[in-house]
């Protein structure tokens, strides 16, 4: 469901979290970042940043999650950084304009 959703559908949500469904303890994405969009003649750009506490690394891949607004759907995430306090994930969306 999350692929049919738009960039302004994520701006709403900044800073609100995502449930990662299917593991063995709960799990929690925060979206604490929407990048900015770019569009060209013949696609759209951004890409959701996301953290988990240092306790969780999950690896690069689909997962299914559920947020409390947007529902369930799936999400491809890839880790990008290790900080002080937390993993970052980003999360791109690239799609072609409608014409």
């Amino acid at each position: 469901m999350f692929d049919s959703l738009g960039y302004d559908d994520f701006t709403k949500i900044e800073n609100t979290k995502f449930k990662v469904l299917d593991m063995p303890e709960t799990v929690e994405l925060e979206l604490y970042e929407v990048s900015e969009r770019k569009i060209t003649t013949r696609q759209e750009v951004f890409s959701l940043w996301l953290k988990t506490p240092l306790k969780y690394l999950l690896e690069q891949g689909v997962y299914r999650l559920n947020h409390e607004e947007l529902g369930d759907g799936e999400l491809f995430i890839v880790p990008v950084e290790k900080t002080e306090n937390a993993f970052i994930y980003q999360a791109v969306f690239n799609r072609l304009v409608k014409s």
